[in-house]
């Protein structure tokens, strides 16, 4: 009796653990272009250079898991304003001059 109570308390618990994990999200070629707007080659030299998350085949098609691309954005550098502060500025931005004397 204990032992089939063990074992229905393992199921309930493995259903909870199920229920509780977020499914995974897969984005076609054109939601990733949307999300990060810049050309299809730009992206596969990204992924090749291992810059961006690489592709899954399913179905023979490319696709990319939502939550890496999500995390590749939210990782990307944040733009330096000319007001900032110097102590803020980073070397890994390109300060543009125009407008500048």
């Amino acid at each position: 009796m204990t032992r089939r109570v063990d074992l229905s308390e393992a199921i309930r618990t493995a259903a909870d653990e199920r229920a509780r994990r977020k499914p995974v999200r897969l984005l076609t070629r054109n939601e990733v272009m949307e999300r990060v707007p810049v050309s299809y080659v730009t992206i596969w030299k990204w992924m090749q250079a291992n810059k961006f998350p690489r592709s899954r085949e399913v179905g023979g098609k490319a696709m990319w898991i939502e939550e890496e691309i999500d995390s590749w954005i939210r990782n990307s550098p944040v733009v330096n304003l000319r007001d900032d502060p110097e102590s803020s500025r980073s070397n890994n931005f390109h300060r543009s001059k125009r407008g500048r004397r």
